[in-house]
């Protein structure tokens, strides 16, 4: 009774399932050694009860996972969110299914997207190689963004994995970048 803060993102991990494997990640399927995935119907009745937050209802919506691009039903829950009166709805994505095919992507913009929230480590692939396990994903996060640019997507938050020695010298640049594609 004494909690008297409403919540303001809500976040519902749609799946533990990825399409990457960084030794970093605690949330995937071959980190907890089990699927977690809700059904449809489980997720809307998550997004209703978000929705019933009293005295406050929450407004904004992150869905996460694992990599919820995965879901092929992922437009569809962003139509659920905006029904109840969700009235911005964000993706946690590394970007790979993002970059890879532009009509799923435009399906989750035409759906009411309002934000991608883009695991984005830095613009040396080193930096990946260590945090991701994998060194191609500068390329693909250039391509999110200019996807994003294509379809008309405004808003991309770079979703930065600071890692000491790592990429911690990287952040000016992480920084910069930021700004000259703002």
């Amino acid at each position: 009774p004494q909690h008297k803060t409403p919540t303001i993102l809500g976040i519902i991990d749609v799946t533990n399932r990825c399409n990457m494997a960084c030794p970093i990640c605690f949330a995937y399927v071959g980190a907890t050694n089990y699927v977690y995935e809700p059904t449809y119907e489980q997720i809307v009745d998550m997004i209703k009860l978000i929705r019933a937050n009293s005295p406050w209802a929450c407004n904004a919506l992150q869905f996460s996972g694992g990599e919820p691009t995965l879901r092929n039903d992922l437009p569809d829950l962003i139509r659920e969110a905006q029904k109840t009166g969700i009235t911005h709805v964000e993706v946690n994505t590394n970007g790979i299914r993002i970059a890879e095919d532009m009509g799923y992507f435009k399906k989750l913009l035409d759906a009411g997207l309002s934000t991608l929230y883009l695991q984005f480590d830095g613009l040396r692939e080193e930096i990946y190689k260590k945090t991701r396990a994998r060194g191609d994903m500068v390329p693909i996060k250039l391509k999110v963004l200019d996807n994003a640019r294509k379809i008309g997507l405004n808003s991309i938050v770079l979703v930065v994995t600071y890692a000491k020695g790592i990429n911690d010298q990287d952040i000016g640049e992480i920084i910069d970048f930021a700004v000259k594609n703002h």
